[in-house]
């Protein structure tokens, strides 16, 4: 009796000890440590993350301040996203596994991002998922939309991403969608003899393909007298770089952008038609595209 008694009495006092103990750990776990390490060897291949600083998220997770993640695939690594605010919530019953598995949401460009990555087991080996859905970005802040103290591509972007890779960082399986309003294409940014920038109230494209199978892909475009579409087929092969595209292209404008059409036209070696339309297909590998009528 008495030792029920004991027991009673100390209870609360090993609840709380047990819970200011985790909740020191909480805050003192090294957790840039943990985002270093989970930076080197659970990021898929080709993909390098750097951090400058990781604090504690409740309910359990961390969260970074800034985050930049370049591709090998990228001139000198360059960074291709850079977000602020990454919160990422893992699933710890799946890293115990060695499968880890993570939610994360941020800012990006003006906008927002949010998604999951996950390491599973393939048919033969393991794999890499991700889907990814962000909206509003604002493509003008992306680097890859700037060349010098200028960028040459404007408007907000909306849509989705998926894929799926295996640990060599080959493409199994992709899925992209996306969607933007008031898309503007500054040539006299690249230096290119057009005479005004090119702008599309609306514009969209999808794309799904598999490793080695010729998947669909469509774009268009809608403007103050201007309609561009694009239908056709790309085969991603091992990589984007070695990606075979295979578009048949329809651009017309009677009159506000009929020079440019002009200018597209002696650049594929077409003309276009009295009302101003100009087709034309562009084929092969993406790093020696040919075109023909």
């Amino acid at each position: 009796m008495r030792l029920g008694r004991l027991i009673l009495r100390a209870a609360p006092y090993l609840v709380y000890g047990v819970v200011v103990f985790g909740l020191c750990l909480y805050v003192i776990f090294p957790y840039d440590l943990l985002a270093q390490y989970g930076a080197e060897h659970w990021a898929p291949p080709g993909v390098h993350i750097r951090t400058n600083g990781v604090e504690p998220l409740f309910p359990p997770g961390i969260q970074a301040r800034q985050v930049a993640v370049s591709l090998d695939a990228a001139a000198k690594r360059q960074a291709v996203v850079q977000v602020t605010g990454l919160r990422v919530r893992p699933s710890w019953l799946a890293l115990a596994t060695g499968r880890p598995q993570a939610e994360f949401s941020a800012a990006l460009y003006g906008g927002r991002i949010e998604g999951h990555v996950s390491r599973g087991r393939g048919e033969d080996a393991p794999v890499w998922e991700f889907q990814v859905t962000f909206a509003d970005l604002e493509v003008d802040r992306h680097p890859l939309a700037q060349r010098g103290e200028e960028a040459f591509l404007h408007g907000r972007f909306s849509g989705t991403v998926s894929a799926r890779l295996d640990e060599r960082g080959q493409l199994h399986a992709a899925s992209v969608e996306l969607r933007a309003e008031e898309l503007v294409f500054a040539g006299r940014v690249l230096q290119l003899p057009l005479q005004q920038d090119i702008a599309c109230a609306t514009a969209q494209s999808e794309a799904q393909a598999a490793t080695a199978d010729a998947g669909n892909v469509s774009l268009s475009c809608s403007g103050d007298d201007l309609d561009i579409a694009a239908t056709g087929t790309v085969t991603w092969q091992d990589s984007i770089r070695n990606a075979v595209l295979d578009l048949r292209w329809q651009i017309r404008s009677q009159d506000l952008y009929r020079q440019e059409v002009n200018f597209l036209g002696a650049l594929v070696g077409q003309e276009s038609n009295d009302d101003g339309e100009l087709s034309f297909r562009l084929y092969g590998p993406w790093q020696r595209l040919r075109t023909s009528g």
